[in-house]
């Protein structure tokens, strides 16, 4: 009798250790939604688009998020990593595409075809690819106006909270609070995860003044990314857009 009370007690405290485990490796909804706003980068970085911060907090990955940090984006401390967040939330690159747009549109090269349009930008000595990234973001303007590229700064800054928790200049808790108030923002710009995707495809292209449409790029591969992880059997953006996002951490 004693022994099987022994053995039920441990049979119970066996389940007790693999549900707290596989607690643990199952994220929220809320933070796989916050997770799936920049799973394209999470691919194309080989990490687990499941993982906040992609890749599993130990000491090679933390190290490896910190010289990233510094390389990409000029992070290397707290203090930094609080700037870059700021900019991107008040400019961005929105701002200067707003500005770019608004000039061309004087010139008025919203008011002619497409080709005269490219014509235009030929004579500015741009080559075919810059032009073609300026075509992608007068068509997005056109159709949703200064907020076309919002989602571009939007998700590098909530991917980037992600680098701050691995990198160790956030704890989870204060990367995900952040995260949390941007990414409850981001929700309200759009209608579904295309089309939050769209603006952040198009601006990737302006960004990187890259043909969206050319094979060759990393703007037309990062689209063809994001098919692939919709169309795999674990596809990040299964997850409701409309998802109530709440501190569950």
């Amino acid at each position: 009798m004693k022994k099987f009370i022994l053995c039920l007690l441990a049979s119970v405290l066996l389940v007790n250790i693999f549900t707290a485990c596989d607690s643990k490796r199952q994220p929220s909804d809320t933070v796989k939604w916050i997770n799936t706003t920049h799973a394209i980068l999470t691919e194309t970085n080989g990490g687990d688009v499941n993982l906040f911060g992609g890749f599993p907090k130990n000491e090679t990955n933390s190290a490896n998020a910190k010289v990233l940090l510094e390389e990409w984006w000029g992070v290397a401390d707290r203090a930094s990593a609080d700037k870059m967040i700021e900019f991107l939330m008040k400019e961005g690159h929105r701002t200067g595409y707003v500005e770019e747009m608004t000039l061309l549109k004087k010139d008025g090269v919203f008011d002619v075809s497409r080709q005269e349009a490219r014509e235009y930008l030929k004579s500015l000595e741009l080559d075919n690819g810059t032009v073609e990234s300026y075509i992608a973001a007068i068509d997005a303007y056109e159709t949703h106006g200064a907020s076309a590229i919002d989602a571009w700064d939007y998700t590098r800054a909530l991917n980037l909270l992600a680098d701050y928790y691995l990198a160790g200049y956030y704890t989870e808790e204060e990367a995900l609070d952040k995260a949390l108030d941007i990414a409850k923002e981001l929700q309200t710009f759009y209608t579904s995860w295309d089309e939050m995707v769209e603006s952040y495809l198009t601006g990737y292209a302006y960004w990187s003044g890259k043909d969206p449409k050319d094979p060759s790029t990393e703007a037309f591969k990062r689209r063809k990314i994001y098919e692939k992880l919709k169309s795999g059997s674990n596809n990040p953006y299964a997850v409701d857009w409309n998802t109530t996002l709440e501190k569950t951490w």
